[in-house]
């Protein structure tokens, strides 16, 4: 019985809310294995995972932001086999101790060393290419850096197209875990 003065569809509405509440309490679905659009779509408007920024133990305060690990299609080094990290340094504050030889302040590309964490296969950067690119960024020395001071830089690696992350090891840093970005096309 319908008394006057409520709205039906309204209270079809709270009727039906409380069906789904009830519902979604009893049954868990896992979106990934939907077939069709509601799983590509429910991926495909997810936000990219932030990459990290990171101390170093620089006694100059440096802290590293991973700005990109992306794949480029180089054919001297076949398909698909070559990843970019690029990375920017940036002096947060004073020095933290004494800069007591020349490697203390210094931070070099070359330093740089990733790890495929499945297999933990080794990869250090691409030395001595002739391709007519520079492969690795030149060594930065910040012993007289100023505060807020920034600059990128960036290795290329050989990493075969089955390996979809890496663990990088930063020069003097703790290892820190990035997906590789494929560009679409």
């Amino acid at each position: 019985m319908i008394k006057k003065g409520v709205d039906v569809n309204a209270k079809l509405a709270i009727l039906l809310s409380g069906i789904l509440v009830i519902s979604s309490s009893i049954f868990s679905f896992n979106l990934s294995t939907l077939p069709g659009d509601a799983a590509t779509k429910k991926t495909a408007s997810a936000k990219p995972k932030e990459l990290p920024t990171i101390m170093t133990g620089f006694p100059t305060n440096l802290s590293l932001k991973v700005l990109r690990c992306v794949r480029a299609h180089v054919p001297e080094f076949g398909t698909n086999n070559v990843v970019v990290i690029q990375y920017r340094l940036r002096k947060e504050g004073p020095n933290t101790g004494d800069v007591k030889y020349f490697g203390d302040a210094r931070f070099v590309a070359l330093d740089i060393k990733s790890r495929d964490p499945a297999l933990a296969s080794a990869y250090e950067p691409i030395r001595g290419a002739n391709l007519g690119e520079r492969t690795y960024s030149d060594d930065v020395d910040t012993a007289n850096w100023k505060v807020g001071q920034t600059g990128d830089g960036y290795a290329w690696f050989k990493i075969p197209e089955r390996v979809t992350s890496l663990d990088v090891f930063f020069p003097k840093t703790s290892p820190v875990r990035i997906p590789i970005e494929v560009p679409k096309g």
